[in-house]
């Protein structure tokens, strides 16, 4: 069994702008992103995590990308240096922990009591 990770991206949040001090507009300031784990079994179990990451305008790094020229990857690759490498290793790291969890379970939660049967 193998484990393959893809993320999604639910929203952007933008400041319309202008933003000084080159008064560019559509500036993201936050990512909402869920990195999913799945499995390649017949029948897939699947582990999700989702959470935001902050994005900061900087004039003096990285040319600007207009909103509209942006792309899924550059949204990840963003995303991915917000949580980091070592970050992003953990959180694979747990959901890979959930699937094994959910394939071999080492505890429940009973909702019938005994007194109740």
């Amino acid at each position: 069994m193998s484990i393959s990770y893809q993320w999604s991206f639910s929203a952007l949040d933008i400041e319309l702008g202008p933003v000084p001090p080159d008064d560019v507009t559509d500036v993201v300031y936050t990512i909402h992103w869920r990195l999913t784990a799945t499995t390649d079994d017949a029948e897939p179990y699947t582990a999700s995590s989702i959470g935001t990451s902050s994005v900061t305008y900087d004039p003096e790094g990285p040319a600007f990308i207009p909103f509209e020229d942006l792309t899924e990857a550059i949204v990840q690759n963003w995303t991915i240096e917000q949580i980091t490498e070592e970050g992003v290793e953990q959180m694979e790291s747990s959901l890979a922990s959930n699937i094994a969890e959910q394939i071999n379970p080492t505890h429940t939660t009973e909702r019938t009591m005994p007194w109740e049967e």
